[in-house]
């Protein structure tokens, strides 16, 4: 043990092989020696009385030279020479945020720090009561072990407890340096005043001087009041900046150099050159900076202080060191040589408080304080050194065995001991104890008295959880009592846990537990961090002969223990053990027993015998209950496993949230079971973390998620796995999509689920319902074999789609791809009815950020609007547009400071993008843009097909997550007009990919094909709802078959006579539009010009099964269709004339149905009534339809925030209020879900305006 030791607790580096040794110059011992081998430990005395000069130099004949020795020593620094305004060196102790900064100081001394005096940053900042969060925590800018000066504030002595105050602030430290102190390669500390975007400013305490640390420079994030030590890179005399670094390899080994330095000009911290001048009887007297004098004490030389450390040092010898303390009144400075603190860096502590040293070798006797230890044995050092480590000069060896211990007078021994030279003689043994370790010293602090070595507790960290201790009342306050267990062990014993009496008498009316007296107790709890215990002197505790439940691996089922109630709530009582182990009785595990009152029942802090339930030690959740009897394990603690699996796959609503962690709600259903809602099953998006954090917020304890819910899955221990995901809701019902056993699953189906991990090795891990698992090696994740998972290829909890790949009915295992030619094509049935990725993304932000502007009246983009110039700003122009009260801000990147616009100018824009995150819209200038997005072109824009093929689309804006990218591209029929689409760059296969990866910016040109001709969707508008939706086209992937039209013969031409009410005509789509399509007929030229058109009314119904969503979607341009004629419209050359033979018709207006109930039957038919459709020419058939209380059909064509526009007819629309569509109040919630645009309805009219024509 002593070996191993030995090698965790040098002082220096690993010996040098024979080669390396052989090398080295005649010089090289003496570099070794003081200060470049390393770090090492150090032994620490304390001050030492005076001896006579007769014990302190050999003897002389003159008495002269024995004068001069008695009063060379070394000075030493005891609590009893600091004084005010002493600058001292030390190291930071102990940090606790909220707490005095604890400070190890040379000679095993402690100092303070108040929180105002850690920096002139946190001084300024309390002075002015700024608020506490703008200041970091002491952990976040102090580390354990980081030296720090210090300048001594006071010292006090009260209850035989010495304090010394210190101040680390710069502004004293440096008070009496000047600008002209600061030069090239100057060393010494400064604190962070702020931090900037090309740097830190950094606070040295010098009036008018301004330091700066570059960007570059700084490796690691700094916080405001951080200390450093900074070496000066330049100075800047006429501006007094100076440029610092606080690279640790550049200032650590800074030497201060110079001949032109006063005494207060230097501070602790400072690294010199020094030179011996005399060997001390307690150190060395050594010379730097040309003209000053110091001493280096014997617990700070370069070499262990043990027997005969006077022969390795002679008068001349080099070395380095740095100033440990100034005394500007005694004009005395000290320096340390130690390693370590040359080094800056604390060695650990060789051994852990409470170690038991057996034979540890006294090396120095101080008469009257203590005695130096070497704490290693030598004997066991050299037998497991190797042969080159034999062969290493004598000191050397002596190094490597010794680690310094000191045992203070007080505690060599149970007996009181005056003079140690009579006891004890150096050299012997001695066994010992570990106390503790003084971290600036770098020496371990031990005691030798038997009563030390036999004690059982000596730190917190040797009491258990439950056991039982007897201790010494310190003291009974109103916050409890405070017990000593042992020497520097002290337990709390909060008023809960007191003596129920004791909380109504007063402590001086009970003689039994008075101060000075010893009580019982029971460890409740020990929080290691904060080194404090807390106790329990509750007799039900104390007399318990339960076993004791301390963690959570220890509540098996069934386990009955005691415990106490820290809390009643709706939900239940909460029962805390030992260890701040605690569980739950479920209020209705208490309703089953016939209580229904938990306040009247149970008080806060009764002792409670409970029964272990159910347990989940991974997650930390114990269910318990009071029900100890036998027969209590047949109840059922939450849910019957019978019943666990009919709940996956179904729904519930109105869980209350009982707790909110790190990652996940904690919830409980009205019947009292448990849940947890993941924090990446609030939404299909959990990459977009905005997004996820906006949903958290607004639900708190207590609160009722009242949306529903869907049980992914039932753990063992009955606790349910919830989910608010929309596409798995959407999808809970069909087992063929969203699967919960393994029956389910068949090759090539298209899947959705969600990632539950991602293996670098193995693949992507993708979970459906009741834990049902597939993984997706890394041949599956592209089309291209990929070698390893790119980070955030995939990420934990979003939802993916996935195609089927391979089945082992044998291991009832499935393979799962994400091959993109598996979903390109809208050929399964998944792709088809699921929301296309973006739509899903639109719908979700949508009902997060439902702010007033986008409810109420959002700006379409793809349309032109006037805009309010404001000003050009480094990230482009900027604009404003107001509607309805509403004010929104449009940025447009391309406009510099060459514009022409002056600020208040109207200019026209067309609106390109919208920034949820920054409710940001996104414009352009360009005329022909403009131009396209007026009312006017819009009217004239056909509607494009699903599917249909987009040629060199123009990029006009990308997102700034890069999801997505806004277009334009001609009119299919029109090549002059433009439309404008947004472009989805990832999917739900592929929802890391980015336009960066694509390769896509503002102007490429790329192909697409529509995915929706519309966006809109729902019942929340968004500014997207007028774009096309488009997917990027993959020739490669998409299979390309021959154009599906048939080759037909020269369409049939018509004469006049065949162009009448009740005949079936042929002919070709030319264009559709959102509600009409217009056919081309073929006639001979006595005819004239003919105009067919097809009204949104006039053709079938969506048929949901194909994944139509639009009752467009069936047909395309130029394809062939057969419809009826339903309504006809002649015009003779003089159009002020009826049609005659005078006036033949030279212009036909054909109105068209495509319906199959209309188009079936002969060509011609004479029961032309049945094709009446309602019209507003008065007097006509369709206008008799329009009577309050008929019976029409319609479509809808459009939604609105309150209502839908139906279109019943090819010139007559009507509006159907939301209140109207009906009787039932979750359908009429949901109407604009309920009722999409091109849903046929049967309607009943409720009134008619005549004027208005509605």
């Amino acid at each position: 043990m002593a070996a191993a030791a030995a090698t965790s607790f040098p002082r220096g580096k690993k010996p040098k092989a024979a080669s390396q040794k052989a090398a080295a110059s005649v010089a090289a011992p003496g570099d070794a020696l003081f200060g470049k081998r390393g770090l090492a430990a150090v032994a620490a005395v304390e001050e030492q009385p005076k001896k006579k000069a007769k014990k302190a130099a050999p003897k002389s004949d003159k008495t002269s030279h024995k004068d001069e020795l008695k009063a060379a020593k070394a000075a030493l620094l005891s609590f009893k020479t600091v004084r005010k305004g002493m600058l001292l060196l030390g190291c930071v102790r102990q940090v606790a945020d909220g707490q005095d900064l604890m400070i190890s100081l040379p000679n095993k001394l402690n100092g303070t720090v108040a929180l105002a005096e850690c920096s002139d940053e946190f001084h300024e900042a309390l002075q002015k009561k700024t608020e506490n969060d703008e200041l970091p925590p002491l952990s976040a800018i102090f580390k354990v072990g980081q030296f720090v000066p210090c300048v001594v504030l006071s010292t006090s002595k009260a209850d035989k407890h010495k304090q010394i105050h210190l101040s680390l602030r710069t502004s004293l430290l440096h008070a009496e340096l000047s600008p002209s102190s600061l030069a090239k390669g100057t060393a010494l500390h400064a604190t962070v005043s702020s931090v900037e975007d090309h740097g830190a400013i950094v606070n040295v305490g010098i009036r008018g001087v301004h330091a700066f640390v570059p960007r570059k420079e700084l490796t690691t994030p700094v916080l405001k009041g951080q200390h450093f030590l900074i070496n000066v890179l330049s100075m800047n005399t006429h501006t007094n900046t100076a440029t610092v670094t606080i690279d640790r390899s550049q200032v650590v080994k800074a030497v201060t150099r110079g001949d032109s330095f006063t005494l207060k000009q230097l501070v602790p911290g400072m690294l010199l050159n020094v030179r011996v001048e005399d060997v001390l009887e307690n150190g060395l007297s050594v010379t730097f900076l040309t003209f000053f004098t110091a001493t280096v004490e014997q617990n700070h030389m370069s070499l262990p202080c043990e027997r005969g450390w006077e022969e390795s040092y002679r008068k001349g010898m080099k070395a380095r060191a740095r100033i440990m303390s100034i005394d500007y009144i005694a004009k005395q400075i000290t320096l340390s040589m130690a390693p370590h603190v040359v080094h800056l860096q604390v060695p650990e502590s060789p051994y852990s408080v409470g170690d038991i040293i057996e034979e540890a070798t006294i090396e120095r006797i101080d008469s009257g304080i203590g005695m130096l230890l070497s704490l290693k044995s030598k004997d066991m050092d050299v037998e497991m050194d190797d042969a080159s480590e034999k062969k290493d000069s004598t000191t050397n060896a002596k190094w490597k065995a010794f680690a310094p211990g000191y045992v203070h007078i007080s505690n060599v021994s149970d007996k009181r001991v005056d003079k140690l030279e009579k006891k004890f003689t150096v050299g012997s043994n001695i066994k010992c104890r570990v106390l503790g370790f003084s971290p600036f010293d770098a020496v371990v602090r031990v005691s030798c008295k038997e009563n030390s070595i036999s004690q059982t507790v000596l730190r917190h960290k040797d009491l258990k959880p439950g056991t039982k201790v007897n201790g010494k009342i310190v003291s009974v306050e109103s916050w409890g009592i405070l017990l000593e267990i042992s020497e520097g062990v002290r337990g709390l014993v909060t008023p809960q846990h007191m003596p129920a009496f004791l909380l109504n008498k007063k402590a001086s009316n009970n003689g039994k537990y008075k101060v000075g007296k010893i009580a019982s107790a029971r460890v409740l709890h020990v929080d290691l961090d904060a080194k404090k215990t807390y106790l329990t002197m509750k007799s039900g505790l104390l007399s318990s002969e339960l076993p004791i439940l301390s963690s959570f691996e220890e509540a098996t089922m069934g386990l009955i223990a005691h415990g106490f109630i820290t809390k009643i709530a709706e939900y239940g009582v909460i029962v805390t053990f030992y260890n701040s182990v605690y569980g739950l009785v479920p209020m209705a595990v208490l309703q089953q027993a016939g209580i229904e009152n938990l306040e009247e029942a149970y008080v806060i802090g009764q002792v409670v015998k409970a029964r272990v339930t159910r347990c989940d030690a991974n997650k930390k959740r114990l269910m318990i209950s009071f029900d100890t009897t036998s027969n209590s394990m047949v109840n059922k603690p939450t849910a019957a496993p019978e019943t666990a699996a009919k709940l996956v796959g179904t729904t519930i609503t109105n869980v209350k949230v009982t707790d909110v962690e790190a990652t996940c709600f904690r919830v409980q259903t009205k019947d009292g079971m448990e849940g947890v809602l993941p924090f990446v099953q609030l939404t299909d998006f959990p990459r977009n973390t905005s997004l996820v954090d906006e949903i958290v917020k607004r639900f708190n304890v207590g609160d009722v998620i009242s949306e529903p819910l869907l049980v992914v899955s039932q753990e063992s221990d009955g606790v349910l796995t919830l989910s608010k995901k929309p596409l798995l809701l959407e999808f809970a019902s069909r087992k063929t999509v969203l699967p919960r056993t393994f029956g389910d699953v068949k090759e090539n189906a298209v899947l959705i689920g969600y990632v539950t991990s991602v293996n670098a090795s193995k693949g992507v891990f993708v979970k459906f319902l009741n834990n049902l698992v597939a993984v997706a090696p890394k041949g599956f994740l592209k089309e291209q074999f990929i070698a390893q998972i790119d980070e955030g290829m995939f990420e934990i909890g979003e939802t993916v789609t996935c195609s089927v790949e391979k089945v082992d009915k044998e291991k009832k295992q499935f393979i799962v791809g994400f091959q993109q030619r598996n979903f390109v094509l809208p050929t399964n049935s998944t792709n088809k009815a699921r929301p296309a990725f973006f739509q899903a993304y639109l719908r979700e932000q949508a009902s997060v950020h439902n702010t007033t502007e986008v409810k109420k009246a959002p700006f379409s983009l793809g349309k032109t609007e006037k805009t309010e110039f404001i000003g050009v700003r480094p990230y482009g122009g900027v604009f404003t547009l107001e509607k309805d009260e509403e004010t929104v801000t449009v940025l447009v990147p391309s406009v510099t400071e060459d514009s022409e616009w002056d600020e208040g100018d109207a200019v026209k824009l067309l609106l390109t993008d919208y920034d949820y995150s920054k409710h940001v819209y996104y414009g352009a200038a360009d005329e022909s843009l403009v131009k396209n997005g007026s009312k006017k072109s819009r009217k004239q824009k056909q509607r494009v097909k699903a599917g249909e093929k987009i040629a060199a689309a123009t990029v006009l804006a990308v997102s700034s997550t890069e999801k997505y990218a806004v277009v334009s591209f001609p009119d299919p029929q029109n090549t002059d007009l433009l439309q404008f689409g947004v472009v989805q760059l990832c999917d739900f296969w592929c929802p890391s990919q980015t336009s960066s990866q694509l390769g896509i910016e503002i102007g490429a040109s790329i192909d697409c094909r529509v995915v929706q001709s519309s966006l809109k969707s729902g019942s929340d508008l968004t500014p997207f709802d007028d774009l096309i939706l488009l997917a990027l086209e993959d020739d490669k992937l998409v299979t390309k078959t021959k154009n599906a039209r048939k080759v037909l013969s020269k369409l049939p031409k018509y004469t006049d006579d065949d162009l009448v009410l009740g005949n079936t005509v042929t002919g070709t789509i030319a264009g559709i539009s959102e509600h009409s399509m217009e056919i081309r007929l073929e006639t001979n030229k006595k005819v004239g010009k003919v105009r067919s058109m097809v009204s949104i009314v006039d053709v079938d119904g969506i048929d949901e099964k194909s994944g139509h969503s639009h009752p467009f979607d069936r047909y395309s341009v130029n394809t062939t269709v057969t419809g009826r004629v339903i309504a006809v419209t002649a015009k003779g050359a003089n159009k002020l004339k009826p049609v005659s033979k005078e006036n033949p018709a030279k212009f036909h207006a054909l109105q068209l149905s495509l319906r199959s109930e209309d188009v079936s039957g002969d060509e011609k038919v004479n029961d032309i009534q049945r094709f009446v459709r309602p019209d507003w020419l008065e007097g006509s058939a369709g206008r008799a339809l329009l009577k309050e209380g008929n019976s029409v059909e319609g479509v809808i064509s459009e939604q609105f925030a309150d209502h839908l526009v139906v279109k019943i007819s090819s010139n007559v629309t009507g509006i159907l209020s939301c209140v109207e569509v009906s009787k039932d109040v979750e359908v009429v919630r949901e109407f604009q879900d309920k009722f999409p645009v091109g849903k046929r309805v049967k309607c009943f009219v409720l009134q008619v305006n005549d004027e208005k024509k509605a």
